[in-house]
């Protein structure tokens, strides 16, 4: 303090002093108000003293940084700090690189870069042992830009290698025919669009149908200002002629051969990096197969460096959409058109990616309204016959409602490795898209709808598009880790495996691909190799226990039904979340399994029926299950540990009768949750996703047949079977007693899960029910004057 006191500018000094006591007296009031002592004296003075040591320590690092000062010009300093200072602003507002990442560009950016530039101009000025330092500077700043240049151009790596559960049985059912591949019919491109596009030449004069502009300004207010401004003087055109362009496949049929069709809608990207080109691997596709499809031009409400809306233009993506139905609503009327007397708009699909998802969704559900719900002022008169959406990658929530779809076909494709959606939030659409006659009788009437999802390992969200690729362009692609992504083409092969088979399913009928929808492996053949996980239920399904009735956990869905559990280390029934700790939209049952729990007996978890349910041989018994083994105490010297598959099975009860118990891995043992690293740097990527895995459940399906007691025909085959299956009984015969016949029919009572001993983790169970089969295999749409009326 005294050569502090001894300075030319002594009153700054004194000043500079008050500053040091007033960190002291804080000292002493944090020590105060930590609490490790009474009173507060003792504390006080403790603080006091932690407080001047600390003040010594950065004094003398004070000082250290001075003579620094002195020995560098100030002119070295200045330009120091106003490189600081650049690169502080490039990162905190324009491009807002993670926290994690700073130290390592400070140490490659300023230290690598400074020991570099300085060892050279020693290298070339100097002589002697000065040109020799100089060397050696310049060799630690080549090794400090080398190493760090190599780690952001490198593809990362895989940290979590691990081969699949090995699946003991084959499905019920494989595809014979590759859903990929190409259809029997010849395909005509065309382009439309507004004609006089400024930045789009395939828009322009030579398009092959010309279409005009539409007001969105009433459902985008949000387009005002500066953005606006620039948007409109790049485009050539404001909201207010928001232009209808597109890429249309036709198959090429007769006027009057009315063939389903497909929009594709892309997603959020750069508004610059036009993204509606990247799906013709999908369009031509379909096309082929004689679904005709169009990819549709949204770019004007992407993204740009003047910045997007932030998903409040989804109500425009959506009314867009709806708005290029229309188009082909009148040109499939006008006989001077080439798509005249060729489309039917009673089937129709919406599909979207990323955002273009979300408004797919919200297209369908306006579809069916008078009105735009945000402003009663602004009228629809769409009503098409939107049977089917499919989300690819899809985010929710941009906009402020939550679309409910109503009897409507839903399909959503996710991959493990999406950095820009990092939680498959197509399945909170899926628990949102209801069937309003599901499980009620008579069921040859119902119209059968499905709902499907499916996440595979390894897929990213850009490479669903040919155009975008990585999730990030430069500089955050450097930090991406691309190494354990399946490549483009392999990716792209999936989503046309999944789109074809569900789109032909549902537009066309052709019911032979639900078998892929409902279990992955009957597509494996045509699936490329990596891991997967899918979810599927229909309009059939009949819910026993789904977990979003009321907060007892002892009651389930069905109505006066009893919960009982007994040897877990714990249970509870609660909402499901993602990743980042928001919710999945649904509930579900938690079962923590230890060895020992039980006290000798197996851990059990048991639905008691206050209704009994019918229960056909040739229905199944399905369930969505999340496998999270635990690893091993103590855990391998590698950290990799071979999954055990879940050692969990069903038994159903009739009445005082057992079925048979049946191991679940036997049907299928669901893939425990896939283990990610997003980014290269496994601090970074905590630090941005929170959690290496996500939860996602797998749909089972177990033949009823397989759980059903045995029913013999003779009372020498019940004799045989009492030792494996004391239930067995005797079949009657309905013509000498058709009361004890329909009494032998097996009435479903209760359900029980038991699990092995040495089964050791969590286990999530949800959508515990019956998925009727109807004598026929159902029709997509049973009404057959639908299949003549109501052409649009």
């Amino acid at each position: 303090m005294k050569a502090l006191v001894r300075t030319r500018t002594r009153y700054l000094a004194i000043g500079a002093v008050a500053v040091g006591l007033a960190v002291l007296v804080l000292h002493a009031i944090a020590a105060v108000a930590f609490g490790a002592f009474s009173g507060w004296v003792l504390p006080a003075l403790a603080g006091i003293a932690l407080g001047w040591i600390s003040l010594g320590v950065f004094v003398s690092i004070g000082r250290l940084a001075a003579r620094i000062a002195d020995w560098l010009s100030a002119d070295v300093l200045v330009t120091l700090f106003a490189a600081g200072a650049s690169f502080w602003l490039l990162r905190a507002i324009l491009l807002r690189w993670p926290g994690a990442l700073l130290p390592g560009l400070l140490v490659v950016v300023f230290v690598g870069q400074f020991l570099l530039g300085a060892g050279l101009g020693l290298a070339l000025w100097k002589r002697g042992s000065a040109r020799i330092g100089g060397l050696l500077l310049l060799a630690a700043g080549v090794g400090a830009a080398v190493f760090g240049l190599g780690w952001l151009a490198s593809p990362g790596s895989d940290p979590f290698p691990r081969d699949p559960i090995a699946q003991p049985q084959p499905p019920p059912v494989a595809l014979t025919e590759d859903p990929a591949g190409p259809g029997p019919y010849r395909v005509r491109s065309l382009l439309y669009g507004s004609g006089a596009d400024e930045r789009r030449a395939e828009y322009g004069e030579g398009v092959d149908l010309q279409t005009d502009p539409v007001d969105l300004g009433p459902v985008l207010p949000e387009w005002r200002g500066f953005r606006a401004r620039h948007r409109e003087w790049w485009w050539g055109f404001g909201i207010s002629e928001a232009p209808r362009n597109g890429r249309l496949q036709l198959p090429e049929v007769e006027a009057g051969d009315l063939r389903p069709l497909v929009l594709i809608v892309h997603g959020n990207h750069g508004m610059q990096d036009f993204s509606d080109g990247g799906y013709e691997y999908l369009t031509t596709l379909l096309a082929s197969h004689g679904i005709a499809a169009a990819s549709v031009d949204a770019n004007f409400l992407n993204g740009a460096w003047s910045g997007d809306f932030g998903g409040r233009e989804m109500p425009a993506r959506a009314i867009l959409l709806l708005e290029h139905l229309r188009l082909f609503r009148d040109w499939n009327r006008n006989p001077r058109t080439p798509v005249f007397n060729r489309l039917d708009l009673d089937r129709v699909a919406l599909l979207g990616h990323s955002r273009g998802g979300e408004a797919a969704a919200i297209a369908a559900a306006f579809n069916a309204l008078d009105h735009f719900p945000d402003d009663t002022g602004f009228a629809f008169d769409y009503g098409f016959g939107i049977e089917s959406v499919v989300a690819i990658a899809q985010i929710d929530r941009r906009y402020s409602r939550r679309i409910v779809l109503e009897d409507i076909n839903f399909l959503a494709i996710q991959g493990s490795y999406d950095t820009d959606e990092p939680s498959f939030h197509g399945l909170r659409q899926f628990h949102r898209t209801r069937f309003s006659a599901a499980g009620a009788p008579p069921r040859a009437a119902l119209p059968f709808r499905i709902k499907a999802g499916v996440v595979f390992h390894r897929g990213n969200h850009g490479q669903f598009n040919t155009t975008w690729g990585m999730d990030s362009g430069l500089p955050g692609v450097w930090w991406l880790n691309r190494a354990p992504l399946i490549p483009a083409s392999d990716q792209q092969r999936a989503a046309a495996v999944y789109v074809s088979a569900f789109l032909r399913a549902t537009l066309l009928g052709e019911r032979r691909f639900l078998p892929l929808l409902r279990d992955w492996r009957a597509g494996s053949a045509f699936l490329p190799e990596t891991l997967y996980q899918n979810q599927y239920r229909d309009s059939l399904t009949e819910i026993l226990a789904g977990y979003e009735e009321d907060l007892d956990v002892r009651t389930a869905t069905a109505a006066g039904s009893t919960i009982t559990a007994s040897g877990f280390a714990g249970w509870s029934e609660e909402e499901v979340h993602f990743r980042d700790g928001s919710k999945a939209g649904t509930s579900a049952v938690r079962l923590r399994v230890a060895p020992g729990e039980g006290g000798g007996s197996r851990p059990a978890y048991e639905i008691g029926l206050a209704e009994p349910v019918e229960l056909a041989p040739e229905d199944d018994f399905v369930l969505s299950v999340v496998w999270n083994p635990r690893a091993p105490e103590p855990p391998p010297d590698d950290g990799f540990w071979t999954r055990p598959p879940l050692g969990m099975t069903v038994q159903l009860r009739f009445g005082d009768r057992e079925g048979r118990e049946f191991s679940v891995a036997d049907a299928l043992s669901p893939e425990p949750p896939f283990e990610v690293r997003f980014l290269k740097s496994e601090r970074m990527d905590r630090q941005r996703y929170r959690r290496t895995v996500e939860e996602i459940p797998q749909t089972i399906a177990i033949p009823a047949a397989r759980l059903l007691p045995p029913v013999l025909e003779t009372p020498e085959a019940v004799e045989a079977a009492a030792p494996a299956f004391p239930a067995a009984r005797l079949l009657p015969s309905a013509a000498d007693n058709p009361e004890a016949a329909e009494a032998a029919a097996p009435v479903l009572t209760g359900v029980q899960f038991r699990f092995d001993p040495e089964t050791l983790g969590e286990v999530v169970l949800d959508d515990i029910g019956i998925r009727r089969q109807s004598p026929a295999d159902p029709d997509p749409d049973p009404d057959p004057e639908r299949a003549v009326a109501g052409r649009r």
